[in-house]
């Protein structure tokens, strides 16, 4: 885990893309990761996953494809 593990988080609904953008906060992150969830569409689990990944110092979006 990192030192500073605050994350910041968004939602975001643009261009046909929908979900919750994740990322650290205070530094660049170290890549950038699209979590999606399984038949149950929206963002309840990949939120999860995507502000864990975060939390270590990725930028992740949990892309809803759909029920959001």
């Amino acid at each position: 885990m990192s030192d500073d593990n605050t994350v910041l988080a968004v939602d975001v609904c643009s261009g046909g893309i929908a979900g919750r953008f994740f990322k650290p906060a205070g530094h660049q992150p170290r890549a950038a990761i699209i979590v999606m969830g399984g038949s149950g569409g929206g963002v309840a689990w990949s939120a999860d996953v995507a502000a864990q990944l975060a939390a270590e110092g990725y930028a992740a979006l949990a892309l809803a494809y759909s029920r959001w």
